[in-house]
């Protein structure tokens, strides 16, 4: 059996079950009050809520729901007690009585029979001290260890009855008793929970409902409907003519929940008999109360009121003011004061602001006293707009002829056409679009223009929806609304190409270049004589074509444009520029400089343009090989005062690469530092810069700012993954020179799990990780990142490098010489750690001539720097270490490496080398007597070279430090040594702040 209307009026009457399915906006809010009263039955962080908004906003809504939610909760059944006090509690006149009303909402709760009757022993003492402490006692008992929830309505009346000395009262039983948690309401703020000087300012968590927007409206109707089981409302409110009368309505209904539950009663009860009694007999309830808050207003402000009431909607300052022969100073007082107390709500429109009543249901109750008998004006109202004429004849013709009711109110409505002007659909939705545009609320605006579009089939109408559309980046919805212009208007020349160039951007937005081609062809065709419009549609279709890769079909374009007669200087000149990159790709320079500087000597272009010619011919300069060139053309665009900060920031990212180019470190660093700084530069701009300053940093053998540099580019917003992870590559490296090894794996595992990198970067991170793992003795985790890192990429000659080094390591030389020979096959140039370890491996299984031969040769990349990237890092060093603890055998070899380094004239080499090999010297499979072994007999084979005795010094130290743990040894080093020897050993004795 479905539920009355009086029920749904009056929602604790209704299930849970209603309650959810009729519930729409406010389910964050419920939550957070259903947890934090949990919290309260749980601990001693006890929550006390006031919820406010006007009468039929939903509060009573809230608080049944609420009420369900914590009495069907099982795991709350021991722990919390429920006293629901009814809606309008008129009998609270003191603190006894509130303490009364409560213990009567408990009894009544659980059905109580002896708490019942212990009540009414009390009641029966007549005496009122004695009373309220039986009362206080009572409730403690009954209350026991558990908590009480109380759920008040109206506690600004509850309070008026208190009065002061019973507000204090309250709040000191609560604050001496702390097993209590409220939930009460209000339909607005009021002096004793505002005022800083009254018992309980401050004492609530308020929270104001506010009304329900269109959508959460229509939401709630919905629901109805399925409650009712009502199939064409249901399906009614899905389409957008149904929306569109739904709109009309939310104007009508001012957001509030009640008015649409009464509406919603229009659509789906039978007769208007079974809505009209009880709906009059719900405003007679009303009038009490509406008329006991109007004789609290002055005469000025209830003339405001009443004004307000008989004009419906929401009106001017200056209308009402003139209406009610008050001057607009004093009105705009008094609806200030109106909306301090609840009465009046303001709508700002532009400039303007507009005034309406605030409560829908006060307009109904005095309406209904005014109209002694008469219709009342929501059901007429509703009727007229809710269906059409046609519908309501129709619905006339087809009544019974015992629906007096229904004939008397149809007939009204039917003969009503004033409403027709006041509350057309038409007006509402071009109302709300002006509203929503000044708001900046797009998406309510193209739903206001859908539902204006299904009320009046308006060209003007769709064009503007399209190009709203478009301006939220809803592209394909804005295509196909063109394509309904297009196809089923009857265009003009001009507006046929506007439409169609509009519909190709449209395409091209969604991926759908040809279909953009296309609508720009049909665009220049359909246009018979050159203009401005086509100008712009062949620009737009030389971008689409060289995104299809029709590169001289986009010049052919451009060419057009810059040929073209009477159109703006600045559409030529970016003509120019572009057809000056596209010929910078196809190989023709010289070409490509021209139209550069064609469009930079053009006067009358705007400073923008000719800053991104400047951009263009210094790029151009750059790739050309002419680097001071290209700084004088970005310094230009960096010198002007009237440039937008992404143009400068790119001038000098692109300055910095220059002067990085010629050299110049130091001032490169300072222009990728200026590039980041402008506030405005695009995401890939600033992390570039820091990146490139990072990397020269690096060059400077300043790591830690380079380290820092690389964190900034991998935490900054909007950076893409490619830059995220080439970063973390590099902070990785940083960090292992920096002595953390165990930071640098943590970035390479980053990467590695990183999606959108390409398989490149993977295997550079892979190949870190071996590199990390060879230099720390775990060999088998090394050999299989190392395949890892081969498999992402299988052309990487360092990979195959590191390959061929592990092999070497595991004494495993013909598989060391096959994947170090590969590598030196398919490297782009000889590197020294290719060349070297071939010797290594020669000199190792016994080839011992052929090994010196082939060292000689490694060693003479070094020699003529034509290889710097092992210039510090001699990795046979190393390797020899994780090879063998055999000091014969690093005696022999040792002498190798020192007879071919002093023959090469490269034994400071060979010490930079030998002191990098320090952090080798940390790994677990060392002993001590293996780390002083391996010293001494450096020692003694290299001791007599100076300039060997520096790196000596630090090997010592940094041996003592390992085998001690005694940082004294590094401490008895000068500073610059220090310094060195800190981050290979991971030790901190403050040298490097």
């Amino acid at each position: 059996m479905k539920e009355t209307f009086l029920s749904r009026f009056t929602p604790s009457l209704l299930t849970q079950q209603s309650l959810e399915a009729m519930f729409v906006q406010r389910e964050p809010l419920a939550r957070s009050i259903v947890e934090g009263i949990v919290e309260s039955a749980n601990t001693g962080n006890k929550h006390y809520y006031l919820v406010v908004g006007p009468r039929g906003i939903g509060k009573t809504h809230l608080v049944s729901l609420i009420y369900h939610r914590i009495a069907t909760n099982e795991q709350l059944a021991d722990k919390l007690l429920i006293a629901w006090l009814r809606e309008e509690e008129w009998g609270v006149a003191s603190y006894l009585d509130f303490l009364l009303v409560i213990l009567r909402a408990m009894a009544n709760e659980t059905n109580d029979k002896q708490l019942q009757e212990q009540l009414a022993n009390i009641i029966a003492t007549g005496d009122a001290k004695l009373a309220k402490d039986q009362c206080e006692e009572l409730l403690l008992k009954t209350i026991g260890k558990k908590t009480l929830l109380i759920l008040t309505e109206n506690l600004d009346q509850i309070f008026e009855g208190l009065g002061s000395d019973g507000q204090e009262q309250l709040r000191a039983f609560i604050q001496n008793n702390p097993i209590f948690t409220i939930l009460a309401t209000s339909q607005s703020l009021f002096a004793d929970v505002t005022e800083r000087n009254n018992t309980f300012y401050g004492f609530f968590d308020t929270q104001h409902l506010p009304a329900l927007s269109l959508d959460e409206a229509t939401s709630l109707v919905t629901n109805i409907a399925k409650q009712e089981g009502d199939e064409e409302l249901f399906n009614a409110l899905q389409t957008t003519k149904g929306r569109a009368r739904m709109r009309v309505v939310h104007h009508l209904a001012g957001g509030s929940p009640r008015i649409y539950v009464v509406f919603s009663q229009f659509l789906t009860c039978k007769k208007l008999d079974e809505l009209v009694e009880p709906l009059l007999k719900s405003l007679d309830e009303l009038t009490p109360y509406y008329q006991s808050r109007m004789n609290e207003l002055s005469p000025q402000q209830r003339k405001i009121v009443e004004y307000l009431c008989d004009q419906g909607g929401a009106i001017a300052v200056k209308q009402i003011a003139s209406a009610n022969f008050i001057t607009h100073q004093t009105t705009s007082s008094q609806l200030g004061k109106l909306a301090e107390l609840g009465f009046t709500r303001s709508i700002q429109r532009g400039r303007e602001s507009l005034h309406e009543l605030r409560e829908p249901w006060l307009r109904l109750t005095l309406e209904v006293k005014k109209q002694r008998g008469g219709p009342i004006s929501l059901i007429i109202e509703f009727l007229r707009l809710w269906y059409s004429i046609d519908e309501l004849k129709q619905k006339l013709s087809n009544l019974p002829k015992d629906a007096e009711t229904d004939r008397f109110y149809i007939n009204h409505a039917i003969n009503n056409i004033d409403l027709t002007d006041k509350f057309s659909i038409e007006k509402i939705c071009e109302t709300d679009i002006k509203t929503y545009l000044n708001e900046n609320k797009k998406s309510e605006a193209i739903k206001a223009y859908q539902d204006l579009i299904v009320t009046r089939n308006n060209l003007g109408d769709k064009v503007n929806l399209a190009y709203l559309l478009g301006d939220t980046e809803r592209f394909t919805e804005a295509r196909d609304v063109l394509t309904d212009i297009i196809e089923n208007n009857r265009l003009s020349e001009q507006q046929k190409t506007h439409y169609l160039y509009a519909r190709g951007y449209a395409k091209g937005k969604t991926g759908d270049t040809k279909g953009e081609i296309s609508d720009y062809s049909d665009a220049i065709s359909n246009c018979k004589s050159p203009s401005k419009i086509i100008s712009s549609v062949l620009y737009h279709r030389a971008i689409a074509r060289t995104n299809e890769g029709a590169i001289e079909s986009a010049i052919e374009d451009y060419t057009r444009i810059i040929n073209m007669q009477n159109i703006d200087n600045n559409q030529i000149a970016q003509a120019l520029v572009n057809r000056g990159y596209l010929l910078e790709e196809e190989g023709r320079t010289n070409d490509a400089t021209n139209d550069f500087t064609t469009a930079i000597n053009n006067k009358e272009i705007s400073q923008e343009v000719r800053a991104r010619a400047y951009i263009a011919r210094g790029q151009s300069y750059l790739e050309s090989n002419k680097p001071e060139c290209s700084i004088d053309d970005f310094s230009q665009v960096i010198e002007s005062d009237c440039i937008n900060s992404t143009d400068k920031a790119t001038a000098h990212y692109n300055r910095a690469i220059a002067l990085w180019d010629l050299g110049n470190i130091q001032g490169a660093i300072e222009d990728f530092t200026q590039a980041n700084n402008i506030s405005d530069s695009l995401p890939d701009i600033k992390a570039l810069s820091i990146y490139n300053r990072a990397v020269l940093k690096g060059h400077l053998d300043n790591y830690q700012d380079a380290e820092n540099d690389y964190s900034y580019v991998i935490n900054l917003s909007g950076v893409s993954n490619k830059y995220i992870a080439d970063a973390l590559i590099n902070r990785s490296f940083c960090r292992l020179l920096l002595g953390h090894p165990e930071g640098s794996l943590d970035d390479y595992k980053t990467v590695i799990k990183m999606t959108a990198v390409s398989l490149i970067q993977k295997a550079q991170a892979w190949n870190g990780m071996c590199a990390i793992y060879l230099e720390t003795g775990y060999m088998d985790k090394a050999l299989d990142a190392v395949n890892q890192s081969i498999a992402c990429d299988p052309n990487a000659a360092l990979a195959h490098a590191n390959k061929g080094e592990l092999h070497y390591c595991m004494r495993q030389y013909s598989q060391a010489l096959a994947s170090l020979q590969h590598a030196q096959k398919i490297s782009k140039r000889p590197k020294f750690g290719i060349e070297s370890h071939i010797a290594a491996t020669y000199i190792a299984s016994g080839k011992k001539k052929l090994g010196a031969q082939q060292l000689n040769k490694s060693i003479h990349l070094l020699a003529t720097k034509d290889d710097d990237e092992y210039s510090s890092n001699i990795a046979i060093i190393r390797t020899l270490l994780l090879r063998t603890r055999d000091q014969a055998e690093w005696k022999t070899m040792i002498k190798i490496f020192i007879d071919a380094f002093e023959v090469n004239l490269q034994i400071a080499q060979l010490g930079q080398g030998l002191v990098q090999s320090i952090r080798t010297m940390k790994i677990d499979s060392l002993t001590n007597a293996d780390r002083k072994a391996w010293v001494d007999v450096w020692k003694e084979l290299a001791g007599s070279y100076d300039s060997m005795k520096i790196p000596l010094q630090i090997l010592e130290a940094a041996m003592i430090y390992l085998n001690d743990n005694d940082d004294r040894a590094l401490l008895r080093l000068p500073i610059e040594q220090r310094r060195i020897a800190e981050p290979l050993v991971g030790a901190d004795t403050g040298s490097l702040d």
